[in-house]
């Protein structure tokens, strides 16, 4: 078999100009199981397909189906970056300035299904469009994450599956405990903790309930907060939304 393809010989690339090479089935592989592909070379956005031909390999399908995958992988990532950047800006009022280069972006995605280098280019648009955002002061961490504040429950709420929660709020910080025991008890807990492990500043303490519903963070008041410190707290909520968002996320 190997005596009958010795006078095979691999062609020679230049080495200067750039190539993509992949190599031919070994021989006697059964075709039955394989697939076959074209290769297109290109640099920069320019195929030079007037200086290498289109070359025809057969594969095998195992590998095919990984490099195909691959590609679905990186296109979905793709998307979820997007659309994540995308709920971001919504959620900060930026959509409308963004609006047109978020639009194109899609629509370039949308094209680029099966073409692995136009995916990575428009990655790289997407995390360059990330990054001014921090360097404005914005983080990017919360994604599409949210909070919201929804009036008042009862101890009925653990069925709609909120757990309790002592919000502390300070001048400069944000101190919480969560747990199953009762708003009483969490707050001494926290008071008790602020006392001996942590470093707390003076705190006004909010009496709260709170659940993820998909990625939106409702906070509600429990019985033992008041109205008019529920009040105070949809007043700082108005005002520092994002921060304690920040602080809330890891719930």
């Amino acid at each position: 078999m190997h005596s009958s393809h010795s006078g095979h010989k691999r062609a020679k690339l230049p080495v200067k100009e750039p190539f993509a090479f992949l190599r031919p089935p070994a021989w006697g592989l059964n075709l039955g199981h394989t697939v076959s592909l074209t290769v297109k070379i290109a640099t920069g956005g320019a195929h030079l397909l007037d200086r290498f031909p289109h070359r025809v390999y057969f594969f095998p399908k195992v590998l095919m189906h990984r490099i195909f995958d691959k590609l679905a992988e990186s296109l979905s990532s793709t998307w979820t970056l997007l659309s994540d950047t995308t709920n971001f800006l919504s959620r900060v009022h930026l959509l409308e300035s963004y609006e047109e280069d978020i639009r194109t972006l899609r629509t370039r995605l949308s094209a680029a299904r099966k073409d692995s280098l136009a995916i990575h280019q428009i990655r790289d648009e997407i995390v360059a469009m990330r990054k001014a955002l921090r360097l404005q002061g914005y983080d990017l961490r919360l994604g599409s994450k949210d909070i919201a504040l929804e009036g008042f429950r009862h101890d009925d709420a653990m069925a709609e599956g909120f757990r309790r929660i002592v919000l502390g709020i300070a001048e400069a910080d944000i101190y919480y405990l969560a747990g199953d025991v009762n708003h009483i008890e969490l707050a001494q807990q926290l008071e008790a903790q602020c006392s001996t492990r942590r470093r707390c500043t003076p705190y006004m303490p909010h009496f709260l309930w709170y659940r993820w519903r998909n990625n939106v963070l409702v906070l509600s008041g429990a019985a033992s907060e008041t109205a008019d410190s529920f009040e105070e707290l949809k007043a700082y909520f108005a005002k520092n939304k994002d921060y304690l968002l920040k602080k809330l996320t890891s719930l």
